[in-house]
């Protein structure tokens, strides 16, 4: 039993001892990570706007506002027609 602790604890430093030698207490900063941002946007064409798709948006926006709008409509007429069940009008 004590030849098999033994040989456990040996066995245990030699892992720990297999570790990197890097220090990991020191910071990431751009010049020491493996491949910076800027060095991976090199190159990258600016974006543009897509006329087209700021079209579909501006419709899709105005589909939106004609819906809110309906909805409006249709919850007046609702609250309505409570109000006169509560009044015992229908």
């Amino acid at each position: 039993m004590r030849k098999s602790i033994a040989l456990l604890l040996v066995l245990t430093c030699l892992l720990a001892a297999c570790g990197g030698a890097e220090d990991a207490s020191e910071e990431a900063t751009a010049e020491n990570v493996e491949f910076p941002a800027d060095a991976a946007m090199d190159g990258a064409p600016d974006p543009v706007a897509d006329a087209a798709l700021e079209d579909e948006m501006n419709s899709v926006e105005d589909e939106a506002l004609d819906a809110a709008g309906a909805a409006e409509a249709a919850t007046a007429v609702l609250e309505e027609d409570a109000g006169l069940v509560a009044d015992g009008g229908l």
